[in-house]
């Protein structure tokens, strides 16, 4: 099993560079096979002289105490002036052994009876270095064996397994969240319309499935925008749920106080101040009470208090949370 490192993964390299010994202990106690690693070699290589003369021993009795050691010494002079020449080892592998460079992540390698089988580290799994190559020495306690006695089955292509294509779906998530960061909503919007069709749904299954959305499907279906700029009227359930029949009964999710806020403010149409809510800490305190789900009565009075506290700016932001709640469903 040979190890070779990622140029765009440093951590990782590092990781199994440090823990060669660990890592080089699974391999044998799993697969009986010996890591090949030279950065790790090298790192441990005081470590690895005397496992090295142990394995002279065992596996050349005949030798003398001199001349196993002249072995090591030599062996290890060898990987010395390797050192100090300071070779990139790990392209210097990569080249002559014909490896791939893997678009920058760090694998292992290994022989089959098919060619090589290789084992990418995937970064989108966010699996500890340590983690994936333990898991990578264990792989052949998860197989099936080869049975001689029946004529191999054709591996089926599956181009979700192809790492070309893998690469390109971890390149597509990190623009996606390039695009969400810079709140490039309409350009996402019109991914999802590509990805959707691409996946085999066609234009009247997407309808119906953003029907509970008309932001969504205004976004993809610009040509619909007077029936997404239609008026509804706003329906109040025994759960106090919000809903828009005009819109399918969309429900108009928001957090608990900024729906009392809004209760509050429908029940007087005539409009309040700011600055004289904590006039009405009766009414809100009642419709806080009939809404949420707590049991502290104590907790119920601090977040009230809170709310009405003319020198914060909760009740600002409980207004902000309402209008979001309705313009990320609706298109205004």
């Amino acid at each position: 099993m040979l190890f070779i490192e990622g140029e765009a993964y440093p951590k990782v390299n590092k990781t199994i560079r440090d823990d060669y010994l660990l890592i080089n202990n699974e391999f044998k106690s799993s697969e009986e096979k010996l890591l090949l690693y030279p950065n790790g070699i090298l790192q441990h290589a005081d470590h690895l002289k005397h496992e090295y003369t142990k394995l002279l021993r065992y596996y050349h009795p005949n030798f003398t105490e001199e001349q196993t050691k002249l072995e090591v010494d030599k062996f290890f002079s060898l990987v010395w002036k390797i050192a100090n020449k300071s070779i990139d080892l790990n392209r210097f592998t990569k080249n002559s052994l014909n490896l791939p460079n893997g678009n920058g992540l760090p694998y292992f390698v290994t022989t089959a009876y098919k060619g090589n089988r290789y084992h990418y580290y995937d970064p989108s799994l966010g699996t500890n270095p340590r983690e994936w190559a333990f898991e990578v020495a264990n792989l052949w306690r998860k197989e099936t064996f080869f049975n001689v006695d029946e004529p191999d089955e054709p591996r089926l292509y599956d181009p979700d397994e192809d790492f070309t294509y893998r690469q390109i779906s971890w390149e597509a998530e990190k623009a996606i969240k390039q695009l969400g960061k810079a709140k490039a909503y309409n350009l996402m919007i019109n991914l999802f319309g590509i990805l959707a069709n691409e996946c085999g749904i066609d234009n009247q299954t997407i309808k119906q499935l953003t029907a509970q959305s008309p932001h969504l499907s205004y976004l993809l279906n610009p040509k619909d925008v007077v029936e997404a700029n239609r008026t509804s009227k706003l329906v109040i359930d025994t759960q106090y749920r919000i809903l828009l029949p005009g819109y399918n009964n969309l429900e108009i999710k928001m957090p608990t106080l900024s729906k009392v806020v809004y209760f509050l403010f429908l029940r007087h149409p005539e409009g309040l101040l700011f600055k004289q809510l904590i006039d009405y800490r009766h009414e809100v305190f009642h419709l806080y009470n009939r809404i949420t789900n707590r049991a502290n009565m104590e907790e119920m009075i601090r977040s009230v208090d809170a709310l009405l506290d003319p020198t914060s700016n909760s009740i600002n932001e409980k207004c902000s949370r309402i209008k979001e709640a309705f313009v990320s469903v609706i298109l205004l």
